[in-house]
C-alpha cells in the first residue's frame, strides 16, 4: 500500500467530528495532516521529525498561506479515498495519510486513527515523538 490519494469532492465530516479553526502557513489540501509551526500558523504534518510529526488535525478544504482553515481532530471522517478496515492509519513523509504498515525505520509514528469501514476513518490522533527502530 501506499499514502491515500484523496478525491476531495468525496471528503465526508461525522456528526460527532470535532474541529477548530487555524490559520494556514503554506497551502494545503484536503485531509493533510497538519501541525502548529513556530510562526503560529498550520503547515503541512510529516513523519520525517519529531516535530513535523505533532499532528494536530486534518485539514477540512483548501487552504493558502495566510487563510483560514478548519481542522478535525478527532470523530469520524470520510476521508475521500478507499480505507482498508481495521487498518492503522499515520503520517507520511510527504504530508499524507499511509498505512501503519508502510512506516519505514526512522521515521516518526503519528496515529491518525484506525479505518472502521472501507471508506471510514475514526479519527484518534496520538503523537508519540518517537522515531520507528
Amino acid at each position: 500500500m501506499a499514502e491515500l490519494t484523496i478525491t476531495a469532492d468525496n471528503v465526508r465530516l461525522g456528526a460527532n467530528l470535532k474541529t477548530f479553526r487555524g490559520v494556514a502557513g503554506e497551502t494545503i489540501t484536503p485531509m493533510m495532516p497538519v501541525y502548529k509551526h513556530t510562526d503560529r500558523e498550520y503547515h503541512k504534518a510529516a513523519n520525517t521529525s519529531a516535530l513535523l510529526a505533532d499532528c494536530k488535525g486534518l485539514v477540512i478544504g483548501f487552504g493558502e498561506d495566510g487563510v483560514s482553515i478548519e481542522v478535525a481532530t478527532e470523530g469520524l471522517i470520510t476521508p475521500g479515498s478507499t480505507l482498508v478496515l481495521n487498518t492503522l492509519y499515520v503520517i507520511g513523509s510527504s504530508g499524507k495519510i499511509m498505512p501503519y504498515d508502510d512506516l519505514a525505520s526512522g521515521k516518526f509514528g503519528t496515529v491518525l486513527g484506525w479505518a472502521v469501514s472501507t471508506t471510514v476513518l475514526d479519527l484518534q490522533i496520538r503523537t508519540s515523538g518517537v522515531a520507528t527502530p
